[in-house]
């Protein structure tokens, strides 16, 4: 009997299929990959962003003799020369002014949700991330020593 050697044509699909399968994976993952890549520096930046504004406004609370949350988007904080800083929390922007001096104003572009709330000891601010699936809330508390050192503070 005089069997031929080589492939025969369902062994060859079979491969065809096959190789198909791992192309349109190694594409997809491709494309994740490229998408996590492309976004990383913009998120770097944000949080980069995100931490230079709380820096500030923890160095204004830590400092402050009082401190006032007219409402969750709005904080007033004085500080013992009795100097006042607005903070105002916007939905694309966090802007830091002096009040009385309209050249002393810092803006930080975020897009993220703030809300402020006053505390006997100081500000707690609650940021809120939209990720793709879900919200992620985060809480901060910002004391002030001024305010810590009053007798009957609680932290």
């Amino acid at each position: 009997m005089n069997r031929r050697r080589g492939f025969a044509l369902l062994e060859i699909l079979g491969l065809l299929v096959l190789l198909a399968v791992v192309a349109l994976v190694s594409a997809r993952i491709f494309r994740s990959v490229m998408q996590v890549i492309s976004e990383t520096p913009a998120r770097q930046e944000a949080m980069m962003r995100l931490d230079a504004m709380t820096d500030a406004l923890r160095g204004d609370v830590w400092a402050a003799k009082s401190v006032n949350a007219p409402d969750e988007q709005t904080a007033v904080i004085a500080d013992p020369a009795g100097e006042q800083v607005r903070w105002t929390f916007q939905s694309d922007a966090v802007q830091r002014e002096r009040v009385g001096e309209p050249s002393d104003v810092r803006r930080w572009s975020l897009t993220l949700e703030f809300h402020v709330k006053h505390e006997t000891t100081g500000l707690t601010l609650r940021v809120v991330r939209h990720e793709r699936a879900a919200s992620i809330e985060e809480e901060m508390r910002l004391p002030s020593q001024v305010l810590l050192a009053q007798p009957g503070a609680t932290p």
